[in-house]
């Protein structure tokens, strides 16, 4: 189970997240995140693999030893790297 509590995250003085609550239960159960260009989706990620500090709340991963090389994976294969697809064009 993955738990997020009252999550705020910010660039600078832009509020790109601000109090988000989630709960995504079932094991083996593939979940997604969607949403338009600038929702969040991408921060909320970061926020959740550690890759960006919230400025407040919490994320509570129970068993999170036995997730660690999910995470990695997540981040290293998953995340698109930043820059990609953020106002950049590639030739």
């Amino acid at each position: 189970m993955l738990q997020i509590e009252n999550l705020s995250v910010s660039y600078g003085s832009v509020r790109a997240l601000s109090d988000v609550d989630l709960e995504v239960r079932g094991d083996g159960i593939l979940h997604g995140v969607i949403g338009p260009n600038g929702a969040g989706k991408s921060t909320l990620l970061d926020a959740v693999c550690g890759r960006r500090r919230p400025v407040a709340g919490s994320v509570f991963l129970p068993n999170i030893a036995a997730l660690v090389p999910y995470i990695l994976l997540m981040v290293v294969l998953l995340v698109a790297p930043r820059g990609i697809g953020r106002g950049r064009v590639l030739n």
